[in-house]
Formats: structure tokens, C-alpha cells, sequence
């Protein structure tokens, strides 16, 4: 049930290396400009990745079991809870990167290194603590865990290099969203697929207006990754 889970998660997950690896080159090329202008670009980046993917996991995690039964099978439903958690990994990811890039563009590999170890002792500590009592859902909470130790340790570790990195607060109001939509399904008795493909939408639609600043940063977002090319 884990690896199932696992597969489509690690799977989607894939696409933030692809996402980083052309960020960097648009990142490279600003910095060469000026520090405003990296700073700049990663905030805008982090702005656009954090309300997309988090929508993203909100939808996959709403819709876990029928996803996981279309794709490997009706025996696989049991794995819905796993998948409910490994999906937000993504987010984790692709947020968390833009410390680590930062560093690297920084001439930091070496923090990049010591946030990755901070990782795997989280992972270590939680699997620990977790796999024996619950199972699957505790080996998923665990890959969930050791990423977000990547991401802090990553953020701090920047911090503590005077590295400039956007700060974590622009993530606030996507997961404030987010979890005000997923509590809002528990009141409302729909079919899954429903519930998912409508806190979707009114979570995309309600973004632009609590976060007055989102569109400007995916526009300028755009216009560099366009320039860059």
C-alpha cells in the first residue's frame, strides 16, 4: 500500500526537479543583474509554486481513494490515507527548493548537503517512532516528515548563510485555504470526485482575491523564464 502510494507521489514530485532545474538558469541569469533582481524572481516563484501546488495536494488528497483505486485497483483503496499524506510532499518540495537553489547560487553546496542529512535523521527519528505502531500511514507520515526537515533545515541553514530566500510566510495563506476548504467538505455530504474538483475550483478562484499580489508574480514569473529562453 505504501509503494502505490508512493509511486504516484514520488511521481508527481518529479516535476520539481524539472521546474528547479529551469528556474536555476532564469535565477542565474538575474543575479548577474543585481540581488533585487534574484530576490525578486525567487519570491515570485515561490508565491506561484506554493498557491498551485498546494491547491494540487489539496485536490489529490480530498480525491485519495478513487485515485488510488483507478489507478492499481479496488484493493488498493486502503492506501487512499497514505496517499492523502505523501501528496503534500510535493508542496514541501518544490517550496523548499527555492532555499537550497538559492544556496547553491550562493556557492553554499555544502548547506545543501547538511539540509539533506537533516532529512534523513528526521526520517530516521519519525520512522523510528512511527513505522512499528502504523504501518503504511506511518511510513507516509515519515516521508512527509523528512521533507519538511529538508525545507526548514534549508530555510535556516540560508538564514544563518545571510543567503536572501522568500520568506515562508507567502505560504500561509494557500494552506489556510486549503485547510479551510477540506474542512468545509466534511460538512457537505457529495461524492468524492465532487468535493475535490469543487474545492479545486473555488480554491483557485478565491486565491487571486486574498492574495492581491499573485497574479503581478506569475506575470513577472512568466516574462523572465520568457527572457531567459
Amino acid at each position: 500500500f505504501f509503494a502505490g502510494a508512493n509511486r504516484l507521489a514520488a511521481s508527481i514530485a518529479t516535476f520539481s526537479f524539472v521546474y528547479h532545474f529551469n528556474l536555476y538558469a532564469t535565477a542565474s541569469r538575474v543575479a548577474q543583474e543585481s540581488a533585487q533582481a534574484l530576490t525578486a524572481i525567487m519570491r515570485s516563484s515561490f508565491r506561484a509554486t506554493a498557491w498551485v501546488t498546494i491547491g494540487g495536494a489539496l485536490a489529490v488528497s480530498l480525491a485519495a481513494m478513487p485515485i488510488m483505486e483507478i489507478v492499481f485497483g479496488r484493493d488498493f483503496g486502503a492506501a487512499a490515507t497514505s496517499l492523502a499524506i505523501l501528496i503534500w510532499t510535493v508542496p514541501s518540495m518544490f517550496l523548499a527548493g527555492h532555499a537550497r537553489w538559492s544556496l547553491i547560487l550562493a556557492n553554499a553546496e555544502i548547506e545543501v548537503f547538511r539540509s539533506q542529512v537533516a532529512g534523513l535523521v528526521t526520517v530516521i527519528v519519525l520512522g523510528l517512532a512511527l513505522v512499528p505502531s502504523y504501518a503504511e500511514i506511518g511510513a507516509a507520515a515519515t516521508a512527509l516528515g523528512g521533507n519538511i526537515g529538508v525545507w526548514v533545515s534549508s530555510y535556516v541553514l540560508a538564514r544563518h548563510r545571510k543567503v536572501e530566500t522568500p520568506p515562508l510566510r507567502l505560504a500561509a495563506r494557500p494552506l489556510l485555504l486549503a485547510a479551510a476548504l477540506a474542512l468545509c467538505t466534511l460538512l457537505v455530504a457529495m461524492p468524492v470526485l465532487v468535493e475535490s474538483g469543487m474545492a479545486l475550483v473555488l480554491y483557485f478562484l478565491i486565491a487571486p482575491v486574498i492574495d492581491r499580489s499573485l497574479w503581478r508574480d506569475i506575470l513577472h514569473l512568466a516574462r523572465a523564464g520568457h527572457i531567459a529562453q
